[in-house]
């Protein structure tokens, strides 16, 4: 099975924060064509799809009444997203499940959902489960982020990855949320922030909140320093420098003239002026 992809974490409507969006979701094409074999039972489950002009969306029955946001807030997203991206994406399918219980039973062969999980993705599909007017808003953009970056390279680091995604979803909870930002906050005064290197296998375990919460603010905070000392122009020619398989640190140098290292140290430096230095 090919490497999982991620989403993102959301608070419980109690305020505590649980894991949202996480995982894989999965290649599907226009009219049923799917690039992997499904049943008979998922195929009927997703009976109904209504086209777009870069989306089609599927969707069982119960679902119905959702679809026309979906496909509404997914338009504008690309409209603002493919602005930034130098690809186009031809076709994004939207694959929507009720529940979780619905899509493990259906699709859950691939990598089974926790039941907090409200999006995943995977190439040029994004899969919803029981998307809601909260959220709908801010899940679509970011997965469709993801999907975009996957066109151009599977190669990109996680860091990054997840960066762009929160911070062109422009998440409030993520971007301006409190929590998170208390979160690095303490982390850079402990010095226990999770290293850039570490980051991937924190996304790819998923097992200690605390460390997933922190990556994912760490991520958008790098992200943040890369556009706002560069610009998006030269992190999008770093995305495609990704393509050609050579070593991070020299796509890093080619884009930003920094190594690895020095970009990491830079970014320290910048965290410890904000957060200790102030």
């Amino acid at each position: 099975m090919e490497q999982i992809i991620r989403g993102v974490l959301s608070p419980s409507t109690k305020g505590s924060n649980l894991l949202r969006t996480l995982f894989t979701a999965f290649l599907i094409l226009i009219n049923f064509s799917f690039s992997f074999e499904l049943t008979d039972a998922c195929k009927a489950y997703l009976l109904n799809s209504k086209k777009g002009d870069h989306f089609r969306v599927y969707y069982p029955n119960n679902e119905r009444n959702r679809v026309g946001e979906v496909l509404n807030t997914a338009e504008q997203a690309y409209k603002e997203i493919a602005q930034i991206f130098p690809n186009t994406l031809a076709s994004v399918d939207i694959l929507i499940f009720a529940s979780t219980a619905d899509y493990n039973r259906l699709l859950g062969w691939q990598c089974r959902a926790p039941n907090w999980s409200k999006g995943l993705y995977r190439k040029d599909a994004i899969i919803l489960i029981n998307p809601d007017n909260k959220w709908t808003k801010y899940i679509v953009p970011h997965e469709l982020t993801h999907v975009f970056i996957y066109d151009i390279s599977r190669n990109i680091p996680n860091w990054l990855n997840e960066g762009l995604a929160q911070y062109l979803a422009k998440d409030d909870y993520f971007y301006n949320g409190q929590s998170s930002e208390y979160l690095l906050r303490q982390a850079v005064k402990s010095k226990t922030l999770v290293n850039l290197a570490d980051i991937n296998q924190v996304y790819d375990n998923f097992k200690n909140e605390h460390d997933v919460k922190l990556a994912y603010r760490e991520s958008l905070n790098i992200t943040n320093y890369l556009i706002q000392n560069f610009g998006i122009p030269k992190v999008m020619k770093f995305l495609n420098s990704r393509k050609e398989g050579n070593e991070l640190s020299d796509d890093l140098k080619k884009a930003f003239g920094l190594s690895y290292e020095e970009l990491e140290r830079r970014w320290l430096k910048s965290l410890k002026d904000e957060y200790v230095n102030n």
